[in-house]
């Protein structure tokens, strides 16, 4: 739908929303995580951890594995799909072109596993505090250094150092490291900081505009467009997270509704986008053909997705074990 001299716009949305999707889900898992360190030394500490992410996460994502592989949406089928059940899918290799959002999903669960695991083993040797800043230092140092590595070679930007699995663990890391942080200076908030990610915000969206065409060969953006990213959104976290805004208006409840409803909606948009595009045909011919396809998929999305939330998720979430050190709220990621 866009002219070429803006077709690099929806593409820094694809790449800038799961970069800030990575940071803020380690942002807040990191906050529950650091608020129940104490009870780490139980044995029990990781099972609650790993069965309260997994409990929300795991059957909807099943779920909708076992929908994409009946409807056959881009030929996926059952044998295709077999790697997607333990995220398995993008570990080393490109991702397959069945339900291909589910990559930046695996870069998740194998963070919080490796995480869970890593605090269980050095918890017996370490403190709890320092256990968990250990995994994450190391979760942050060792993906950077071996991308920044493979950067030098021929690996592809997109299916390669973008989303392979053990490439990408640090960006949430980041967002662990940085509410700890936060944390431990008392919630404050310093306006250098701000700044900072503000400045560096700025300089990766100029960075993508001008090399996200040539990402497979332009060593520099392809060593500093990534943690240059994430580390800009980190710093401007704990402002956002100390942002009250005046009064709570139709827009604030909307976008708080998107929020409950979000992981829904990822799940549901791309098989939903493909079975309106198969309804109604192919799309780049007619303006107001084009217009409709995208209104339905759009109203259609987010409607599916409520329900997906009302019917499937929320009431998942609610047969979870309950996390003592956790304040309830709806929608928790907890």
């Amino acid at each position: 739908y866009y002219p070429a001299w803006l077709a690099w716009i929806p593409q820094w949305f694809a790449f800038v929303g799961v970069e800030c999707f990575f940071v803020l889900s380690g942002w807040l898992i990191g906050g529950l995580i650091i608020r129940a360190l104490p009870t780490w030394q139980s044995a029990d500490a990781a099972q609650l951890f790993l069965h309260r992410r997994w409990g929300r996460t795991l059957p909807p994502y099943w779920l909708m594995l076992m929908i994409v592989a009946v409807a056959g949406w881009s030929d996926a089928n059952w044998q295709v799909l077999l790697p997607y059940w333990v995220f398995g899918q993008n570990i080393w290799q490109a991702h397959p072109p069945y339900f291909f959002v589910a990559w930046s999903l695996a870069v998740e669960e194998w963070f919080y596993l490796l995480t869970a695991l890593g605090v269980v083993v050095l918890v017996r040797v370490l403190r709890p505090a320092h256990a968990l800043l250990s995994v994450l230092l190391i979760m942050s140092i060792v993906p950077f250094a071996i991308r920044s590595w493979l950067a030098l070679s021929d690996l592809p930007w997109e299916a390669g150092i973008r989303q392979f699995v053990p490439l990408r663990l640090d960006a949430i890391a980041i967002g662990m490291l940085m509410v700890w942080w936060w944390q431990r200076r008392g919630h404050t908030v310093s306006p250098v900081q701000t700044g900072i990610g503000v400045g560096g915000a700025v300089l990766s969206i100029v960075i993508f505009w001008q090399s996200h065409a040539t990402l497979d060969t332009m060593l520099w953006s392809r060593l500093w467009l990534i943690p240059l990213t994430t580390v800009s959104v980190a710093l401007m976290l704990p402002r956002l997270a100390t942002w009250q805004p005046v009064s709570h208006t139709a827009l604030h409840r909307g976008v708080q509704w998107l929020a409950y409803i979000s992981y829904s909606l990822y799940l549901v948009h791309i098989p939903w986008r493909l079975t309106v595009e198969g309804l109604f045909g192919g799309i780049g011919q007619i303006w107001w053909h084009d217009a409709l396809i995208t209104m339905l998929y759009l109203i259609g999305a987010v409607w599916l997705a409520s329900q997906w939330y009302r019917l499937f998720e929320a009431p998942l979430m609610a047969l979870r074990w309950p996390d003592k050190t956790a304040t309830p709220r709806r929608g928790d990621e907890g």
